[in-house]
């Protein structure tokens, strides 16, 4: 006889289907979500929470949340889900400033912006500066004549949360 709660059952979509099946094809990208998708087939199988562990190498109670998760918000069940810690101490408009900065105008008494006079000038650490530039592809430091875009100022558009600034 059993115990337990009863198994949450898996019907997929082709769509659904296909999409896991990448997933699990997948070569690069993180490895946390092909397992996922090898749960979720297995479950959508009638394989057994028990043996899809086994074959996987991981715990039951593992198999059993990514079932549940599937089970309630499906595909989406299987991102993961914001971790706790430090929030962003630089806004998008401090992003912008310094994008804008860089591609848009000089300092003075200089040719082109380093890290520390833009740090100077918006308020931010120089490491925060070379992240942005880096994130952005900008080398202002590098080149030996900067040419500042009068055409198409508007092209950079800080429209990207940055996570790792």
């Amino acid at each position: 006889m059993k115990t337990g709660r009863p198994a949450t059952p898996i019907t997929l979509t082709e769509w659904e289907h296909a999409e896991l099946a990448r997933r699990v094809r997948q070569r690069k990208g993180p490895s946390d979500g092909r397992i996922r998708a090898k749960i979720i087939l297995g479950c959508a199988n009638g394989e057994s929470g028990a043996a899809i562990a086994r074959r996987l190498g991981i715990g039951v109670h593992t198999v059993s949340r990514w079932r549940v998760r599937f089970g309630r918000w499906r595909l989406d069940g299987l991102n993961d889900e914001p971790r706790s810690g430090r929030p962003r101490s630089i806004s998008d408009e401090q992003v912008q400033e310094v994008i804008d900065r860089a591609t848009q105008t000089q300092p003075d008494n200089a040719s082109h912006w380093s890290t520390r006079q833009m740090s100077e000038a918006v308020g931010i650490s120089p490491a925060s500066v070379q992240r942005i530039w880096h994130a952005f592809g900008l080398k202002p430091h590098k080149e030996k004549t900067f040419k500042l875009s009068r055409t198409r100022p508007s092209l950079i558009k800080c429209t990207i949360s940055l996570a790792c600034i």
